[in-house]
């Protein structure tokens, strides 16, 4: 998919280091929240954990997708589990759930708007 992040751990990490000082300084009540990630990379992670961005995050940020199935609750469970097994114990925000209805890059379906509503309710 061209249309969200493509750079390596490391450059998000750079990213971040950068970004969040001018954030803190011009909104020290702002919460941040960190990657925004869909589906579970170890790399990444990790990366994310050695360069203590969690520790500078306020959430962390996670898109608990399933596939067509509307049971966000399974890869949350996963994501926290993981987060604990590494001894973070960051609060995720789940920002996205569920799936798209909208044919695209990356799902095609047959789904529609109900369809979502109904499976995501």
């Amino acid at each position: 998919s061209q249309q969200f992040y493509r750079g390596t751990p490391q450059e998000y990490v750079a990213f971040w280091k950068t970004i969040v000082p001018i954030l803190r300084r011009n909104d020290p009540s702002a919460q941040i929240i960190s990657s925004g990630m869909a589906g579970w990379s170890d790399e990444f992670v990790d990366t994310l954990i050695g360069a203590e961005v969690l520790k500078e995050a306020d959430l962390f940020g996670f898109h608990p997708y399933s596939s067509k199935a509307p049971a966000w609750d399974v890869p949350f469970g996963q994501a926290q589990g993981e987060l604990y097994a590494r001894g973070q114990g960051i609060e995720i925000y789940n920002n996205e759930v569920g799936f798209t209805y909208m044919p695209g890059e990356w799902f095609v379906g047959d789904f529609n708007e109900q369809t979502q509503e109904r499976l995501t309710n």
